[in-house]
């Protein structure tokens, strides 16, 4: 009955007891019968009937929302709202179905729910949705219901950030503060530099956006654009009195943003502007070591030729020499060498340049460091020295490269960190052997194991541990035969 309009038999039904709650396997209950066939009248009556006290109970109520709207059946969503008005409390204009229904083209569906966020409770959320989706007419309509553009901080930001640039405009025309935002949320100069939409920047910035604005943990409109190599952006904010040494959020100075992405003309830019090219800012500590980190080779010499000091401390990395180690970098390690760089610098997590190197698999790069005079020996960082690094990341070629060059096979500079110990339970068996042929003391204790059959019987891998504990044996038995 609800499936073909019937609404004399559909009342006969109700009236003699009908279970307005069955199903039908298609459709689901009567009411989702009523929206697919858009049977508005059916639909009333069934509400009219208890259906309504049930679907707000269970919070069914989404789901018929969200069927009315798709199917377009505007009638049935004004029905809805209009007999529960308060599940406009729960319906929030930035959800998803509001989306929904302002990007349709269904004009009348549009109009029905702008009729019910008149109220200006729904102002803010509703004015940032229809921003950022572009929809003029519907951001119009809500600055006509008298939608406040200065207490949304989201809607300037929502448009710029999408390139709307009508929307903007319009906003700009209705709004005093052109550097509108809210916590968490970037100004509209940023938003329009990240991606950018130089119309939007330069209009921002003739109604008096501020180019130095930013919000915590956010980069201001110069790192923005700097990181993202836009230069006509770069060149424009500069004009425009943006600070070439101001920092923000986790990239730092704009100096310090471009070097990351290696943007050379940016890079160039800056230092021409006065950027100071050894500040302290951001994850990566300086330029330089940005630089360093990305393999930017071309950004490292420019910097290295503009003055950049090569031991310079700071961020995660603390050095320049260290970041480029850890990652490989075989040329960039040797220019920050040829300029000065300390081989020896204590830096995180590895300590040295070297303790990096060996870590990571570099073979060529410890190499190069052991010949420019690095203490194969020397202490720091968490794996201590640069063969236990090795050692405990399975590295058998730079384990016996520093073997060879006087590396301690049994770390005595930092007992509780055994080389042997660390390979036996890390199952590297080509490691244990070497190790053992360099005379390592199996008799010795580390921060973990007493001696070297206690790490053996400790191995990850099951099936190497009764190999670990034979190689251990005839070592032993090998080593009690020899001669003093």
């Amino acid at each position: 009955a609800a499936a073909v309009g019937n609404q004399q038999i559909l009342e006969l039904l109700l009236q003699n007891g009908a279970d307005i709650n069955s199903k039908c396997k298609e459709y689901g209950n009567a009411l989702h019968v009523a929206i697919e066939k858009g049977r508005t009248s059916v639909f009333d009556t069934l509400v009219k009937h208890g259906l309504s006290a049930q679907i707000r109970s269970e919070s069914r109520w989404m789901s018929l929302l969200v069927q009315a709207v798709r199917k377009s059946k505007t009638s049935i969503v004004r029905l809805l709202l209009s007999n529960h008005p308060e599940w406009l409390d729960f319906l929030l204009p930035s959800s998803s179905l509001v989306r929904e229904a302002f990007n349709s083209e269904d004009a009348e569906m549009v109009e029905t729910f702008l009729s019910f966020f008149q109220d200006v409770r729904y102002h803010k959320d509703a004015l940032r949705t229809a921003s950022e989706l572009g929809k003029h007419s519907i951001v119009l309509t809500l600055l006509d219901f008298g939608a406040n553009a200065d207490a949304c901080g989201h809607a300037l930001p929502s448009a710029a950030e999408r390139g709307h640039k009508e929307i903007v405009r319009l906003l700009l025309d209705r709004i005093a503060n052109a550097d509108a935002s809210c916590e968490y949320v970037v100004t509209a100069i940023v938003a329009a530099s990240n991606h950018g939409y130089e119309t939007i920047v330069r209009m921002l910035l003739d109604r008096g956006a501020d180019v130095n604005t930013f919000r915590e943990a956010y980069d201001a409109a110069l790192q923005t654009a700097s990181v993202n190599g836009h230069e006509q952006f770069v060149r424009m904010l500069i004009d425009h009195g943006a600070d070439v040494n101001g920092s923000g959020g986790s990239r730092g100075a704009a100096l310090q943003a471009a070097s990351t992405n290696g943007h050379e003309t940016i890079v160039r830019m800056l230092l021409d502007g006065g950027a100071d090219i050894n500040a302290l800012s951001g994850s990566h500590g300086t330029a330089l070591q940005a630089a360093s980190v990305n393999r930017h080779e071309n950004v490292v010499r420019m910097l290295l030729d503009r003055g950049a000091d090569v031991n310079g401390l700071g961020g995660y990395f603390k050095t320049a020499i260290y970041a480029a180690s850890e990652n490989g970098h075989e040329a960039i390690v040797r220019m920050l060498l040829d300029n000065g760089a300390d081989v020896n610098a204590l830096s995180k997590s590895h300590g040295t340049a070297l303790q990096a190197a060996s870590a990571n698999r570099h073979k060529n790069v410890v190499r190069m460091l052991l010949d420019r005079g690095a203490d194969v020996n020397k202490l720091g960082g968490y794996s201590k020295t640069a063969i236990y690094a090795a050692s405990e990341n399975g590295h058998e070629a730079i384990v016996r490269l520093l073997l060879d060059h006087g590396a301690d096979v049994d770390n005595l500079l930092s007992p509780p960190h055994k080389p042997l110990h660390a390979a036996l339970r890390l199952r590297y068996l080509e490691i244990v052997s070497l190790l053992l042929e360099y005379g390592a003391d199996m008799d010795t204790s580390s921060c973990l194991y007493p001696n070297a059959l206690a790490a053996a019987e400790a191995c990850i891998d099951e099936q190497k541990r009764a190999v670990f504990k034979q190689m251990l044996l005839e070592e032993k038995r090998k080593r009690q035969a020899e001669p003093y």
